[in-house]
């Protein structure tokens, strides 16, 4: 068999030739568009498109449809809430400086101390309701994530026209309930102060400069959360609180005023000084103490609150040297005159023997009182109650006369409840203000006898009003004390009273 080659130069014009020619034109210009177009995707891809969910297959297990129909329901009920939201972006939003004191427990420093947690770089988010506890004693209700309670503990909280020991039981009872009600998101602190201690120990009318005027005793030196640790151990601290005739009034004066108080005259005696030294000041003392802890309700109950024009302004320097000069001048003109000048410490001899004496005559007193089951009488100091029955003792005492009881007369400036209030103003700003704290409504709950008491609510009610409303719209409540030992059934005194009528 013979092959034949295939020679392109002996084929001229042949039909295979030119079909080769057009089939490989055709190839090459495929090659080149579908590079094109490869070369055209890399570059721009095609934006991403989402395809429908693919329909669902037949056979589904009977437990996944069953979740499926129940999700069908629930959204078919709550296809009415929903509700298309636009979510503004905040812009250049004000971010004040904000300051959370936390108290022990809570993150504070130290064992009952304060500490500061900065949120400048926080935004404002608007106001947010948060719903505070609500209490209330005797009434007097009150809402506050921060309470306070200052309440009286000297005798006269416990005399016999007021009830005695069971009248000042029922108050400290009040108290405990309002602390046991309160919340482990709330912060408690509770105070009590004795006016008649800053009498015995401070610097009035005594002849000694700087001495200890504190008259306040503290469950904590701060607010501190109301959790069952603390309401625990508050229990057992008011509980030792006057808990018998024996034992009146503070227990330890734990705590120092953290700001000047309102500035009065002590040191020396001087005319009609009887109410400087009996108490104003230990009042408004009481009442700073109070607004120093921050407390967003304050409960203020006493036996009694002073007019602000029986708190004399402070005399200055030059004044009070004069005045002790006189004092001086005046003692020497008694002694010439014929009159004998005694000691301070001489004197205190004579009322010594005065107040023991009074005392023993308590006690005996007490003692068949006991026998009947009659509340004690409660007495603190015994030289009231030797001055009131007038023993001799007593009159002996007051006979004898030291050198400042002739004090000449003065004009006292009197302050008012806006020159008193002027003073605790720094207060407010550093306690409250500066922290972001509205400042606390103040209200006040005045202890008194059964019977009451017309001449005080004449003399001081309308005063004490003003006082509590100017703190924040605070009210003032009148409280009568338990049953007085008057009417205590006394078959011996039955007797006495029928003799008598006979």
């Amino acid at each position: 068999m013979r092959i034949r080659r295939f020679k392109p130069k002996q084929q001229k014009n042949s039909l295979f030739l030119k079909v080769m020619i057009v089939v490989g034109a055709i190839m090459t210009a495929a090659l080149i568009l579908a590079g094109g177009i490869m070369v055209t995707q890399a570059i721009l891809p095609k934006e991403t498109e989402f395809e429908a969910v693919p329909p669902p297959q037949n056979q589904v297990e009977p437990e996944k449809q069953k979740r499926k129909v129940i999700t069908k329901n629930v959204q078919k009920r709550n296809s009415s809430l929903v509700k298309r939201i636009n979510v503004v972006q905040p812009q250049q939003i004000n971010t004040p400086q904000v300051e959370i004191s936390l108290p022990s427990g809570m993150g504070g420093e130290g064992t009952e101390g304060f500490s500061s947690i900065d949120m400048s770089g926080m935004a404002n988010l608007g106001k947010v309701k948060i719903d505070l506890p609500e209490f209330d004693i005797f009434g007097v209700k009150g809402s506050s994530d921060r309470v306070l309670i200052c309440f009286d503990v000297c005798s006269k909280t416990m005399t016999e026209e007021m009830g005695a020991l069971p009248a000042f039981n029922v108050v400290k009872n009040e108290i405990a309930t309002l602390v046991r009600g309160l919340p482990a998101t709330c912060l408690f602190n509770v105070m009590c102060f004795d006016m008649e201690r800053g009498q015995k120990h401070g610097n009035l009318g005594n002849g000694i400069e700087g001495g200890n005027v504190n008259c306040i005793e503290v469950y904590r030196q701060n607010l501190v959360p109301a959790n069952a640790s603390n309401k625990s151990s508050f229990e057992s601290w008011i509980k030792g609180i006057n808990q018998n005739e024996n034992e009146i009034g503070l227990r330890d004066a734990n705590y120092e005023l953290r700001f000047p108080y309102v500035p009065f005259n002590e040191g020396f005696t001087y005319e009609n000084h009887v109410w400087q030294r009996h108490g104003v000041v230990y009042w408004y003392m009481a009442y700073q103490a109070a607004i120093e802890q921050g407390a967003g309700v304050i409960y203020f109950l006493t036996t009694h609150w002073p007019r602000p024009d029986e708190f004399w302004v402070k005399m200055t320097p030059d004044q009070r040297k004069k005045h002790v000069e006189q004092t001086k001048k005046n003692a020497e003109n008694f002694e010439k005159s014929g009159g004998k000048l005694v000691s301070p410490e001489e004197k205190g001899k004579f009322y010594a023997i005065a107040r023991e004496v009074a005392r023993k005559m308590i006690n005996a007193e007490n003692e068949k009182r006991a026998q009947k089951n009659i509340p004690p009488m409660v007495i603190r100091d015994s030289w009231g109650y030797a001055a009131q029955k007038r023993i001799p003792e007593a009159i002996e005492a007051m006979k004898k006369k030291t050198w400042d009881d002739f004090a000449p007369k003065f004009k006292f400036k009197h302050h008012t409840n806006p020159s008193i209030m002027a003073h605790y103003e720094p207060i407010f700003k550093k306690v409250y203000e500066e922290r972001g704290l509205k400042r606390p409504t103040f209200n006040m709950i005045i202890m008194m006898p059964k019977q009451g008491n017309p001449e005080w609510q004449k003399k001081y009610f309308k005063n004490a009003s003003a006082w509590a409303r100017q703190n924040n719209k605070g009210v003032v409540r009148i409280i009568r004390g338990a049953k007085p030992i008057s009417e205590y059934e006394d078959p011996d005194k039955k007797k006495e009273d029928k003799a008598e009528k006979k």
